[in-house]
This record gives structure tokens, sequence and C-alpha cells, in this order.
């Protein structure tokens, strides 16, 4: 194993050791001092969110010792009636958390909070991702997973009031060198009756799935050496089972990403090929195994 894989495992087992809070993405705003709630005894409102009736906000409470719990915190009237703990907590002195949140609607009636905490020093960071829905005048996590950044979530298309699926891509980067790393992608639909996710895999026929394809060849080595020497810089990919797309030929091992779009797929190639001029990146249309 190289020294530039064993540090991006070891990276990915140990976790974060910089200083501060960020908020991202759907949470517009930054706290840039977690100590700040430490100083008294009120917490630090990074945003509130407006699900319909209710009223949501995202917390960094009074720090404990050196720990500054971030929370999710259910409203009513201004007052606090329910609060979830986050897994990764502010930590002034030496963790760096970016949490980013979004109201969403999973169905009509089940609309909740989509979190997601990344944290890290080094490519690729871990994550949390929690579903979190308010219930009954609680707040309930009905879906919680630990993953690394090299694992994102989309979103299949869907209305406001009827609610979208959340497409999670689970992957693994296999420790040996000779074989092809993992990389399973489920689609989570909202069931009433037990207020959680069903899972399913992606792709079917109904829900294809596009491969950006950046070579295969005929050995996961060679293909870890090319990504390694050639893509290192660039956009995330995996070593992934050529076998497993049909329509690919000329190797056990394909240099590759999977996109819930084709728009997305495309607008990877294209990056990739401004990261490597000399790339031949395409996209293939995926819906299913062999």
């Amino acid at each position: 194993m190289t020294a530039k894989r064993r540090h991006q495992r070891l990276v990915r087992r140990l976790g974060a050791v910089v200083v501060g809070i960020a908020l991202a993405g759907a949470v517009a705003g930054v706290a840039s001092a977690p100590a700040a709630a430490a100083a008294g005894d009120k917490a630090v409102v990074l945003q509130t969110f407006h699900p319909g009736d209710l009223a949501l906000d995202l917390a960094i409470v009074r720090c404990r010792s050196s720990e500054c719990p971030v929370q999710v915190r259910l409203l009513r009237q201004g007052r606090v009636v329910d609060r979830v703990a986050l897994p990764v907590a502010a930590d002034s002195q030496q963790l760096t958390v970016q949490t980013d949140a979004r109201v969403l609607t999973v169905a009509p009636g089940a609309t909740g909070l989509l979190v997601t905490q990344t944290f890290g020093s080094d490519q690729p960071r871990s994550q949390y991702h929690l579903f979190i829905l308010p219930r009954d005048g609680k707040l309930r996590v009905v879906w919680k997973v630990e993953a690394d950044q090299s694992s994102p979530i989309e979103f299949l298309p869907g209305s406001a009031h009827e609610g979208q699926d959340i497409v999670y891509f689970r992957g693994v980067d296999e420790t040996d060198e000779n074989g092809p790393d993992r990389l399973d992608v489920v689609r989570l639909s909202w069931d009433a009756a037990s207020l959680s996710f069903r899972e399913t895999p992606l792709p079917d026929r109904a829900t294809p799935l596009y491969l950006l394809d950046l070579g295969v060849y005929e050995t996961v080595a060679q293909a870890r050496k090319v990504r390694l020497d050639t893509y290192y810089s660039c956009p995330l990919s995996w070593i992934l089972d050529a076998r497993r797309f049909p329509g690919l030929s000329g190797g056990e091992a394909v240099i590759g990403m999977l996109y819930v779009s084709r728009a997305a797929a495309d607008a990877a190639a294209h990056t990739a090929k401004e990261c490597v001029p000399s790339a031949t990146p395409s996209v293939l249309e995926w819906t299913g195994s062999p």
C-alpha cells in the first residue's frame, strides 16, 4: 500500500484536530466562536427553520468542559420543547465540524430536517447524516448513518408537496490493493406506517444511474496506479468492478463515479477533462447488473 493511501486511511479513522465550527450549504451563516456559548448561559442560534407551522433551530448550547454540544431544537412560542444533540460537538480547542441542514419533505405530512455533519482535517473527511422528524411535539431521529465524505447524498426529483426520495451513496474503499472498491447506491423512500425509510437498491429500469467512465484497465492494480498518478487531485473517483456495467470491456476495473442524473455525470466529465486534459471521459447509462 502506498504512503498516500495509508495516510488517507489514517485520516479516515482519526478525524480532526483543528479549530472552529463552520456552517455551509443550506445553512446560511458561520459560527466563528463556539467559545461564545461557553461565556454565558444562552445558546448561540446558528439558523432557524420553519417547516410548515413548526419552528426548528440549529444551535450551539452552553459548553460543558471543552465540548459545546450542537443541537436541533423544536420551538413552540419561542420556548424549546424538545431537542436532539448531534453526534459531533463543537470544541473550541480542537475540532472543526461543518454542519449542513435543509428542510426536506419526504412524503405528504412528513417534513423534517436533513442534517449532515462533516468533520476531519484532511480528505476524505468523516460524516454523519441524520433525518430528524418533528412528530407529536417531539423530535425523532428516523435515519442516521456514519460515513465518509465519499458517500454523498442526492435527491430524486419530486414536488414540495408529494416529497422527495433520498439517494445515499454507500462506498467502501477496499483495503486489498487487488480488489475493487464497493460503491452501492440506496434509495430511501418514506413509509408512513412504520415512520421510517424503506431502502431499495439502485439502479433499476425506472431509475437508472450514470457512470462516469475515466478508463477501463486490465487489472485493479493498474487502475489504482493510474488513479493515484493521474486523478489524485481531481474530483472523487472509485476503482469499480467493470463487470457490473454492461457495455464495458477491456479489463476488470474501471475508474469512475456514479450519479443520479445525466447532467451531473456530464458536468463531472467536463471537470475531469479540465483536470486532466489528456483524459477521454465518457458517460454510460446503467439500469442494473448484467
